[in-house]
């Protein structure tokens, strides 16, 4: 028992499950601006906004591990440490990513959410995979957070308003 307390605790830290929640709520903000009120959208939004996040923290992770296994102070890290293996870590990232397609063609069925979603994973996984490597690369990441946004926005019109760019600019 205590074994498998240990194995849930090692992935709630690698997919950073504590902080999900300030991550999903740029597509639910999104959608709700736009004018989204129906209570399983809205939570088919706060969904792919996790799934996003786990995706983002994930891959991030996996792009690190060589250099953060050189670093005495990050032994303890899920994938540093080897109780999360490499290959489930990318196969965590591969399902965040065709859920989150799923959800978006199941619910929305337009090709705008899918777009903005395909720009934030795009952004995002640029942004760790080279976050370390090359100056500039926040805005990258928070080029991510602009689309992840509008994709929640793009779930009710592709007619946006002022308001709708004020929010996606505030979570760049």
């Amino acid at each position: 028992m205590r074994k498998a307390i240990k194995s849930i605790r090692e992935y709630f830290s690698l997919l950073r499950i504590q902080t999900g929640a300030t991550t999903a709520t740029a597509p639910l903000l999104g959608g709700l601006v736009m004018g989204q009120r129906d209570i399983p959208h809205l939570t088919v939004l706060f969904i792919i906004g996790l799934l996003y996040h786990i995706y983002g923290f994930v891959l991030n992770e996996y792009s690190d591990i060589e250099v953060d296994k050189k670093s005495v102070d990050l032994k303890n890290k899920p994938l540093v440490s080897g109780n999360i293996s490499k290959n489930k870590a990318l196969l965590i990232v591969i399902i965040s990513i065709v859920f989150g397609y799923a959800l978006i063609v199941f619910f929305y069925r337009s090709i705008f959410p899918i777009s903005f979603f395909t720009l934030a994973l795009i952004l995002g996984g640029l942004y760790d995979l080279y976050g370390k490597r090359l100056a500039g690369m926040d805005f990258i990441l928070a080029g991510g957070f602009f689309f992840i946004c509008l994709m929640g926005a793009s779930t009710i019109s592709d007619e946006f308003n002022v308001l709708i760019y004020i929010l996606c600019l505030l979570f760049f």
